[in-house]
């Protein structure tokens, strides 16, 4: 039922999905599968999640950790620990999401876990990053980055590195931010993650633009525009707009 609900799900139907999903819950509590069950309400809490029903999705992750806990799964602990700082970053609640990736980083460590340590220490560097601990956030960013570089995790590295330009803005280290979105830019052009590259390039722009260089900030634009064009991209009419706005801004100049 599971793997059925999955396709259910990669299809956006969100209904078939959580009725194959549901019905799977059903049948590890009749047959006492509970490590399945926690599986189960972890992707019940994936479907909530990806409707914004984030108080529903935080009901389920927080079944799925009280399950892994219940039955010593570090992993499930883990996993079910950052998915459930996620939302509660979504909701503004940052000391609980603190928490949640204080607790995921400390499980997934005690089994070198790397690929989940990567993440947990990267979302707990933005948690820090919006409470204004700086210099946590920095130590936390360099954490990540070190284990994502090390499992050649990069997706992980590319998600790490448009976090840190965050850092380096507040920070006034302007040269610092756009290597940071360039290192991020080249990642995704390697993953060939096309929607990330769009998000990137956006976020390069409007560093460009900040600084005044309206000139990189137009090339930069313009290359978010073409990819969008390719896939349909559906925030294109409002960058093209944006794109329009920098032409203006630039000949008004002259």
């Amino acid at each position: 039922m599971n793997s059925v609900g999955m396709v259910y799900e990669g299809q956006g139907e969100w209904d078939e999905a959580l009725k194959r999903f549901q019905e799977s819950a059903r049948l590890c509590e009749e047959f006492g599968n509970v490590l399945r069950k926690g599986e189960t309400l972890l992707n019940i809490g994936h479907v909530y999640e990806q409707q914004g029903l984030w108080s529903t999705a935080l009901s389920y992750f927080s079944q799925a950790r009280e399950v892994a806990e219940g039955i010593g799964d570090v992993v499930g602990v883990a996993a079910a620990s950052v998915f459930r700082g996620e939302v509660n970053e979504v909701l503004g609640e940052l000391e609980a999401a603190r928490a949640d990736y204080d607790l995921a980083w400390r499980h997934a460590e005690r089994i070198n876990l790397r690929h989940l340590m990567g993440t947990a220490a990267c979302n707990l560097a933005c948690v820090y990053l919006k409470q204004d601990e700086l210099a946590a956030a920095a130590a936390e960013f360099d954490r990540s980055i070190a284990i994502q570089g090390e499992i050649g995790n990069l997706r992980g590295l590319a998600v790490c590195y448009n976090n840190l330009a965050l850092l380096h803005q507040v920070q006034g280290a302007w040269r610092e931010a756009r290597r940071a979105l360039e290192r991020s830019l080249e990642l995704k052009k390697a993953l060939g993650d096309v929607p990330g590259q769009i998000m990137t390039l956006y976020n390069l722009a409007r560093l460009h633009e900040g600084q005044g260089d309206l000139s990189l900030a137009i090339e930069v634009a313009e290359q978010m525009v073409t990819l969008e064009e390719q896939i349909g991209h559906p925030a294109l009419y409002e960058h093209v707009l944006y794109l329009d706005a920098l032409v203006g801004e630039r000949e008004g100049e002259g």
